[in-house]
């Protein structure tokens, strides 16, 4: 925040109070304010959530400011209330915050689901953690909602709206006021509102704030709960322990939480040709000649809801039926849940699949089933932003190539990026970083259980010049990765690597229409469509197929503020541009050589790729403590 941008400090002497619509929820560590009025999300650290919770009762701003319990640095401490101030989470005492209601511009959510059975009755369906909330408009509460596009304020769509009533169906303004707060409030969020019109933020210069396009979908916070860094400040994140234990109903996870390119194309589908996902895989191993009629030894890591297994082998069966007795399938997964799931899913396939109990990071996959015995296709689809990120700072970096301990970096993941020194390379590394030792493992592995001519497909979401970063939006940490690194580290590994765009190597048509919904607007539909005794999949629907499962008793022609799109730019909540993926295939040995081109651990500040002095940090780094305040950026795109 320039000086420029900065909020003006609350006059000393200033009696300040926690507003009566600031609500407070929690997820992974960080804290977010919902404003229970305008609908204002902002995301902050918890050390500026206790700043609030300190103006509980009226307090005069230099006094809590002077509390050494509340406030370490009062000079940030203060530009923080300004910013809390100017997002009427702190307001001064004796405040009617609704006066300022009538002057703001109201938008409709982008999120609500709109049926609408009859002309003169409509519905507002929202989702917020796993409940469906629902309100029936009829009368003026509907010509409000009608009317309320973002270009008229309040105020003038009270008045406009009063017109074609007769007086005695008029609302009078506590009704207004209190239908507003009832459809801001964070339990329905149909409602948002703004301090200036649509029209201002169609310029590219000004884009709409984020609050005006995303929901908060977190718990709430419960009052005095204890600080805690926020995870992505965490030295190493990893969704191990979530899986270990993970016991959610497998179809839940993958509609509700975490859905994947994979998941959404199981079935066959126009965008890819009438194929399904496991089929159009197939094609590409195909053509590059990882798999054929000889079958093969495949090795698949994190295996879902067993969806792509089902489609490979269905499809390898179908274009080769005699070699599927010399086709073996593995799948190793941390979750019981998802194995057990996978069991049942996979019984009636051609292929015995078999299932081990594992960590890829840790172990040596399939070797409990196969003695030890190397693969010819080793499959990791959408798990690897999973696996390990580790925190590091530019002088931590130097550290580790100097094969000096850091504190808090496991031995395990400074080996790693000794092996890889290049990653570390100082001209390339911005004053605090992450990178995905997890993935580098897994590659190292794979280079170790293919056997030479072998083939890897590793896919997830993230790019080729971009360090990781954290997609808070699910119930356990996933980071996207940095391919360019992931490219480096299979290279050294001796792999002959081919990278692209997961659609592009698919063959995905871009062009075809499909449902791009978001999370939480969805769920508000299979709960309206099960209400009408319909079944609807979370799959990536055309307008037919969705017409065809919601069937007669709810026409689609009776739903609005459903986002349809192109299959090349989103997908439900999902990008499938932002998936990437590697091709490695490991070169046949010559007699006598290597099958892998491991480098050595680097060791001294005098060896390769390992800087001769620090350089000087360029600006400040982001605390370790996680930012501490900002407006909501929303969901990833995976939401």
């Amino acid at each position: 925040m320039s000086d420029d941008d900065r909020p003006p400090a609350p006059p000393r002497g200033t009696v300040l109070v926690r507003s009566g619509y600031a609500s407070l929820f929690e997820h992974m560590g960080d804290v977010y304010a919902y404003h229970d009025l305008f609908g204002y999300v902002l995301r902050m650290s918890a050390d500026v959530a206790a700043l609030i919770e300190a103006f509980a009762t009226p307090r005069v701003v230099d006094e809590v400011l002077s509390d050494a319990a509340i406030v370490a640095d009062r000079d940030l401490a203060g530009e923080f209330v300004s910013v809390l101030v100017a997002h009427s989470c702190l307001v001064p005492v004796a405040t009617d915050e609704r006066d300022q209601v009538w002057d703001t511009w109201p938008f409709r959510g982008p999120w609500v689901l709109v049926h609408r059975p009859a002309p003169d009755r409509a519905s507002l369906l929202t989702a917020r953690l796993d409940a469906v909330s629902e309100e029936t408009l009829a009368g003026w509460t509907l010509a409000f909602w009608d009317a309320a596009d973002g270009e008229r304020t309040v105020r003038e769509v009270r008045d406009a709206i009063a017109e074609g009533l007769s007086p005695e169906l008029r609302p009078d303004d506590d009704e207004v006021l209190a239908t507003i707060a009832r459809w801001v409030h964070h339990d329905r969020q149909y409602l948002r509102l703004s301090h200036h019109p649509g029209r201002t933020y169609r310029a590219p210069a000004f884009p709409a704030p984020p609050y005006l396009r995303s929901t908060m979908p977190y718990p709430e916070r419960p009052p005095g709960a204890p600080a805690e860094p926020p995870l992505s400040a965490r030295r190493v994140v990893s969704a191990a322990s979530h899986y270990a234990g993970d016991r959610r109903r497998p179809m839940d996870r993958f509609d509700v939480d975490e859905t994947t390119l994979s998941h959404l194309f199981r079935d066959p589908h126009p965008a890819l040709g009438g194929r399904t996902y496991g089929e159009a895989l197939l094609d590409v191993l195909a053509a590059a000649g990882a798999i054929g009629p000889a079958g093969g030894r495949v090795l698949e890591v994190g295996g879902g809801t067993g969806a792509l297994a089902a489609g490979v082998i269905r499809a390898f069966a179908a274009r080769w039926p005699d070699g599927v007795p010399r086709l073996s399938w593995t799948i190793i997964d941390l979750s019981p849940a998802l194995r057990e799931f996978q069991a049942a899913a996979l019984a009636d396939l051609p292929v015995r699949v078999r299932f081990v109990e594992g960590d890829a990071e840790v172990a040596n996959p399939g070797e409990a089933d196969h003695g030890g015995a190397r693969f010819d296709l080793l499959l990791c689809n959408e798990v690897i932003g999973d696996l390990s990120a580790l925190l590091l700072t530019r002088d931590e970096a130097a550290d580790v190539l100097a094969g000096r301990a850091v504190e808090g970096v496991p031995a395990a993941d400074a080996d790693v990026l000794r092996r890889h020194p290049a990653l570390l390379a100082p001209e390339d590394l911005p004053d605090e970083f992450r990178l995905n030792v997890g993935a580098f493992r897994l590659v190292e592995i794979a280079a170790r259980r293919l056997a030479p001519g072998g083939t890897a497909w590793i896919s997830e979401f993230g790019d080729e010049h971009r360090f990781p970063v954290l997609s808070d939006h699910l119930d356990h940490p996933e980071f996207s990765i940095h391919f360019g690194h992931l490219r480096r580290v299979a290279a050294d590994e001796g792999f002959e690597v081919r990278y692209g765009e997961v659609p592009d190597l698919l063959g995905l048509r871009p062009g075809v229409e499909v449902l791009a919904t978001t999370r939480g607007q969805f769920q508000a539909l299979r709960a309206l469509a099960a209400r009408a005794g319909a079944k609807v999949e979370k799959v990536a629907h055309t307008r037919e197929t969705l017409a065809a499962a919601l069937g007669d008793r709810l026409p689609l022609a009776a739903l609005e503020g459903l986002r349809w799109d192109r299959a090349g730019h989103r997908v439900m909540g999902l990008s499938p541009g932002d998936f990437k993926a590697l091709l490695l295939r490991k070169p046949r040995a010559a007699p006598g050589a290597a099958v892998t081109g491991r480098r050595p651990i680097v060791k001294g500040a005098g060896s390769a790729g390992t800087p001769s002095r620090r350089r000087p940090r360029r600006g400040r780094s982001r605390p370790r403590t996680g930012p501490p305040i900002r407006p909501c950026r929303g969901s990833p795109g995976r939401c």
